[in-house]
């Protein structure tokens, strides 16, 4: 890995096998522009990257289920950590999901460097890796829709699963113009509702099947707990709220 990295992107690079996950760390400058968005050459490296950890991970005889890609930026204090489950890799390449789905199941994470905290490479699970695809694309819609992202003031929502209690955590960071969980319920009835659409959405890619070894538990999560900026609990999902329209779509299929 550090070779090919130092090959292909010129760069050194940090990385362990943890359990079945893959972890690359690696120095980007500018990572983020002045205009708060990526520059072409840092979304070409991590492209570059992308693909060279793939490489690695279709050629070697270990066994990888998860790849973490992390691209630190100490000027601005950023890192994004790019994480992918290689069986929908492989699902793509053997045409068994489309390119959007495939898209879909990344997990794109920016979070603030703290030099003070250890580093945590460990084995990714799949109901911990489909908590924080939940979170990811919460926080990537509320980005991209300008209306979500006032109504709601979301900047950033972070995952924290619980397999104990079977509990999904959701934490917000939001701006410090807006205040999550304002006594609109229009608000809290909208990020219900997105709350209730991703955690379907999830449950179709990873149905109760054995891929790879990784078996997920059909009930691997009872409830979703969102947690505002101070840490106190905002909103509770029950899986009955997020699983009805899942069995209606598969009444539906049954009947087809």
């Amino acid at each position: 890995m550090q070779k090919l990295f130092r090959k292909e992107l010129n760069t050194d690079v940090e990385t362990e096998l943890a359990g079945k996950t893959l972890y690359v760390s690696f120095t980007v400058e500018n990572l983020v522009s002045k205009n708060f968005e990526l520059p072409k050459e840092v979304l070409q490296k991590l492209e570059d990257a992308m693909l060279s950890i793939t490489r690695i991970s279709l050629s070697t005889d270990a066994e990888i289920e998860f790849t973490v890609i992390e691209a630190r930026d100490p000027k601005w204090g950023v890192q994004t950590n790019i994480i992918r489950k290689m069986h929908d890799l492989k699902g793509l390449l053997y045409w068994k999901v489309s390119k959007s789905d495939f898209d879909e199941r990344l997990v794109l994470e920016t979070e603030k460097i703290i030099e003070s905290k250890p580093r945590d490479w460990h084995d990714i699970t799949l109901p911990e890796f489909m908590g924080r695809c939940v979170a990811s694309r919460i926080s990537l819609g509320t980005r991209a829709n300008p209306f979500l992202n006032v109504l709601l003031g979301i900047e950033k929502m972070t995952s924290l699963y619980d397999p104990a209690n079977k509990t999904l955590t959701l934490a917000v960071e939001g701006s410090s113009t807006l205040q999550f969980a304002s006594t609109s319920s229009v608000s809290m009835e909208l990020l219900r509702s997105s709350i209730c659409e991703q955690m379907n959405q999830i449950e179709k890619k990873y149905p109760a099947v054995q891929t790879e070894g990784s078996v997920r538990d059909p009930d691997w999560a009872r409830r979703v707990i969102v947690k505002d900026m101070n840490g106190e609990k905002s909103l509770e999902v029950l899986k009955k709220e997020w699983r009805t329209d899942l069995k209606s779509t598969r009444k539906k299929r049954r009947k087809e």
